[in-house]
C-alpha cells in the first residue's frame, strides 16, 4: 500500500489511478504503508515519516527514491514496482515476543499488540541480526553494514543506537536484541 502526499486534488486522484495496484491513498497518520509518495513538502506540523518515500518532483532529505518529473505513467509504475520488490526483500523475525518486518521498518509486541516505529538505523541494524540470525555479528561486522564504518573504528555509534533501541522497546527488549564479548544477536525462542 502506497500513502500519498500532497495538497492537490487532481494530483491525487492521477496518481491513484495510475497506481491502482499498489492501493494508493491518502497519507493518514495512523497507517502502515510500503512507501510514502510525497508530491508535496512535508508540512512542519507532520511527523517524522520512518516509512520509505518515493519523492517525486521534489528532493526531501531522508528520501529513498527519487523520480524526477515529468515522467510517463508506465515509467513511474515501473520505478515504484522496482523500488517495492527490493524493499519487499528486507527481512522479518519472529520469536515468541516480537515480530518485526523490515520492510515496514515496524516492531510489534506480540503480547500487546502495539507496534514500535523504527528509525533508518534501527531498521538497518534489526535487518543484519534478523538476516545472520541465530548467529552473533561482530560490532566491527555491524558498523560496517549499517554504517559503512572501516573495521575498527573507534566509535559507540553502536552501543548508542542499541542502547536507544532498547529504551524505545521497553521492559522486554532483553527478549529481542542481547550481546556478547563477541557482538550481538536476535533472541530466537
Amino acid at each position: 500500500m502506497i500513502g500519498i502526499i500532497t495538497q492537490n486534488n487532481t494530483v491525487f486522484s492521477c496518481l491513484r489511478n495510475i497506481l491502482t495496484d499498489y492501493q494508493a491513498q491518502k497519507w493518514t497518520q495512523d497507517t502502515l504503508y510500503d512507501a510514502v509518495l510525497l508530491v508535496a513538502p512535508l508540512p512542519a506540523s507532520m511527523p517524522h515519516l520512518t516509512t520509505p518515500i518515493i519523492t517525486l518532483g521534489l528532493t526531501y532529505p531522508n528520501e529513498s527514491l527519487h523520480i524526477t518529473t515529468p515522467i510517463l505513467a508506465d515509467t513511474l509504475r515501473q520505478r515504484i514496482d522496482t523500488f517495492l520488490k527490493q524493499n519487499q526483500k528486507r527481512p522479518t523475525f519472529e520469536n515468541r515476543f516480537f515480530l518485526f518486518q523490515g520492510r515496514t521498518r515496524s516492531l510489534q509486541d506480540k503480547e500487546t499488540g502495539n507496534i514500535i516505529q523504527l528509525t533508518e538505523k534501527e531498521n538497518a541494524l534489526l535487518c543484519c541480526l534478523a538476516t545472520a540470525s541465530p548467529e552473533t555479528l561482530s560490532k566491527d561486522k555491524l558498523l560496517t553494514l549499517v554504517w559503512n564504518y572501516h573495521p575498527e573504528t573507534e566509535t559507540h555509534t553502536l552501543e548508542s543506537h542499541v542502547y536507544a533501541l532498547r529504551q524505545k522497546i521497553g521492559p522486554k527488549a532483553d527478549f529481542l536484541i542481547q550481546n556478547t564479548p563477541s557482538g550481538y544477536y536476535l533472541i530466537t525462542n
